[in-house]
C-alpha cells in the first residue's frame, strides 16, 4: 500500500473519529487516557505505529490493497466502538491483529473464495543479473513451502514476522501457547527443508 492511500485512510477514519460523541477512555500502561481529543490522537498514534503491520498481514493472507484498506478502517472503527462501551484495550496491537484476523475470516465465509499468493518475483537492482535469477528461484521455492504450510501454520509465521509474541497468537486464536509454538516449529523445520532441497 502506498503511503498517499495510508494517508487518505487515515485522514478519512480519523475526520470521523474526531466528531464529537461524548467521553471515552484507552488504557495504556497503567495511564487513563480521557476525553475524545485525547482519544482520537492516541488511536492516531496506534494507527501510525502499526497500520503498515497490519496492512501487510492482510496482504500476506491474499487480501487487496483496497480491502486491506477497508479492513484496517473496519478494525479502528471497531476500536472505537469498544472503547465507547468502556472497554479497556491493554494489547492494542494484539487487539488489533485480532479484530483484523476475525474480520477477514468473516469475509472469506461470506465470499466462500479462496484468495490466490501474488506471483510477482521479489526483485532488487542491487543484485547482479545472476544473483537476482538465484533470488528469484529462492524467493519461488519459498513461496511454493509456503503454500503447503497449513493455514494456521502460515498465520502463525505471518504474525511472528509482525512481532507478536506466542502468548498473543495464542490469545487471537483462541489456542495454548503450546499449540502455537508446535504449529511455528513444525512450519520453520517445513520451510527449511524446502529451501535446502
Amino acid at each position: 500500500m502506498t503511503d498517499n492511500r495510508q494517508q487518505g485512510t487515515s485522514i478519512k477514519l480519523f475526520k470521523e473519529l474526531r466528531e464529537p460523541q461524548g467521553q471515552l477512555s484507552l488504557h495504556e500502561e497503567g495511564v487513563s487516557l480521557g476525553g475524545r481529543e485525547q482519544l482520537v490522537d492516541r488511536v492516531q498514534r496506534l494507527y501510525d505505529d502499526h497500520s503498515e503491520g497490519l496492512v501487510r498481514y492482510l496482504l500476506h493472507l491474499g487480501r487487496t490493497p483496497e480491502q486491506a484498506d477497508d479492513f484496517l478502517q473496519e478494525a479502528f472503527l471497531r476500536m472505537l466502538e469498544a472503547l465507547q462501551r468502556g472497554k479497556r484495550i491493554e494489547k492494542p496491537k494484539s487487539w488489533l491483529f485480532a479484530v483484523l484476523h476475525h474480520i477477514q475470516v468473516d469475509e472469506a465465509r461470506r465470499n466462500r473464495r479462496t484468495v490466490a499468493l501474488d506471483d510477482t518475483p521479489i526483485r532488487s537492482s542491487a543484485f547482479s543479473p545472476e544473483e537476482d535469477m538465484l533470488q528469484d528461484q529462492r524467493a519461488r521455492r519459498l513461496e511454493s513451502a509456503m503454500t503447503r504450510l497449513t493455514a494456521r501454520q502460515y498465520q502463525y509465521l505471518i504474525l511472528r514476522t509482525e512481532g507478536l509474541k506466542l502468548r498473543e497468537i495464542a490469545e487471537i486464536f483462541g489456542v495454548t501457547v503450546q499449540s502455537v509454538a508446535e504449529a511455528c516449529t513444525r512450519g520453520i523445520e517445513h520451510l527449511g527443508r524446502a529451501m535446502h532441497d
